[in-house]
């Protein structure tokens, strides 16, 4: 098969985009682990710190500040591991023409980039652009520069077929 420098592009494109959820979510994990021991000081985050301590919050109501720890840790493992497996996907699949591992890419794309972008939304960040849509944008130009390669392909069970025929 000729080299198509747009489907190289399109998982390129796919894999440097996983590389975000993993940069924030180890970001976000070092944020959590320094705000929960040093309890005093404001809770750190990626882009600052907000208003109240971990003390504060335990001080407030002890469910609460379960719920926030759980809730930042399972959030910053969670983007890691997203991360992890599009950047994996897009590298041993997409690159490979696998059409299970496009489709897989779309679907984590639009299901992340839509709950991403409507969290984003509610809240209301003042953010000029909201942080969800670089890895967002990126995935889905990587998958619109990738899709004619991977669906022009023969597919591995076809090649199969045909051998067996």
């Amino acid at each position: 098969m000729r080299a198509d420098p747009w489907f190289r592009l399109g998982w390129i494109l796919l894999t440097v985009s996983g590389v975000f959820p993993v940069a924030v979510g180890i970001g976000n994990y070092l944020s959590f682990i320094l705000s929960v021991s040093d309890s005093h000081a404001c809770w750190l985050t990626s882009f600052g710190r907000l208003g109240f301590s971990f003390d504060v919050l335990r001080s407030f109501r002890t469910d609460v500040a379960g719920a926030w720890v759980m809730l930042n840790h399972i959030g910053s493992v969670n983007l890691v591991m997203s991360g992890v497996t599009l950047v994996v996907v897009s590298w041993a699949g997409i690159r490979r023409r696998s059409r299970w591992s496009w489709l897989l890419v779309l679907f984590g794309t639009i299901w992340v980039g839509a709950n991403d972008l409507l969290a984003t939304f509610i809240v209301k960040l003042d953010q000029a652009v909201p942080v969800p849509i670089a890895p967002m944008a990126l995935a889905a130009a990587g998958l619109a520069l990738s899709a004619r390669g991977v669906f022009s392909a023969p597919s591995r069970a076809t090649d199969r077929e045909t051998r067996n025929a």
